[in-house]
């Protein structure tokens, strides 16, 4: 588990320091993880912060949010989506604005496509100032969409292993002069514990008690058990 998390940590540039914060079982036979870490700095910077309204599902809150930056802005069927570029050229941020009282959730895959055809032009762009850090057991959810806990998985050197544990973590940092972000997963594959035996023999009488050789089978220690407390 401490080598997993110190990997981890280097990877992710110390931004993810603990992707695994209980200790694996004994049963485990692999963890599959993969971390990602990303510093960019905008093309065009914030140059403004300052408080301002934010309407949040729960009702509106004051946020701080950042101005002077500049993006392209396209539209289709009242969705609007700015790019943002960093300053490399490799890398942008789309940020995807839904009509007024619309689930950003519910954008679908043709109203992206119009989007991203429609014809861009520069406007400038206020966008709140971003801290998130979230971690979560992705277990359940991957199980309901048909991940296979329980598949086939003699791959990995042995039969009877099963998927135990789905972890993420995520940090996005959205600042002035550009963006942090980082993610881990681990998917921690065990080995599936023994059936208990479906019968038991019980030893409740006097006995014999042979230690051997397993190779040869000679019995290198013989005794009758009469009495276990004599």
């Amino acid at each position: 588990t401490d080598r997993i998390n110190t990997t981890v940590e280097e990877d992710t540039r110390g931004v993810i320091e603990e992707l695994l914060e209980d200790p694996l079982n004994p049963t485990t036979v692999a963890v599959l993880t993969n971390a990602l870490h990303l510093a960019a700095t905008w093309a065009v910077p914030f140059t403004d912060t300052r408080p301002g309204p934010f309407a949040a599902p729960s009702g509106e809150v004051t946020v701080d949010m950042m101005s002077g930056a500049t993006g392209a802005h396209r539209t289709a069927d009242g969705w609007q989506l700015v790019e943002l570029a960093y300053r490399d050229g490799t890398l942008s941020a789309v940020a995807v604005l839904p009509p007024e009282g619309t689930d950003p959730c519910t954008v679908d895959a043709a109203t992206l496509t119009d989007l991203q055809a429609a014809e861009s032009a520069e406007v400038g762009v206020q966008l709140p100032r971003l801290e998130l850090e979230q971690s979560h057991q992705l277990l359940d959810v991957l199980d309901s969409m048909g991940l296979p806990v329980a598949g086939d998985y003699s791959a990995l050197g042995r039969d009877g292993l099963f998927i135990s544990r789905v972890v993420q973590q995520a940090f996005l940092d959205v600042a002035e002069d550009g963006t942090e972000a980082a993610a881990a997963t681990a998917v921690v594959v065990e080995e599936a514990a023994a059936a208990p035996p479906s019968a038991v023999v019980s030893f409740d009488r006097p006995f014999l008690l042979v230690l051997t050789d397993t190779e040869t089978r000679s019995p290198l220690f013989l005794t009758v058990v009469h009495e276990p407390s004599a």
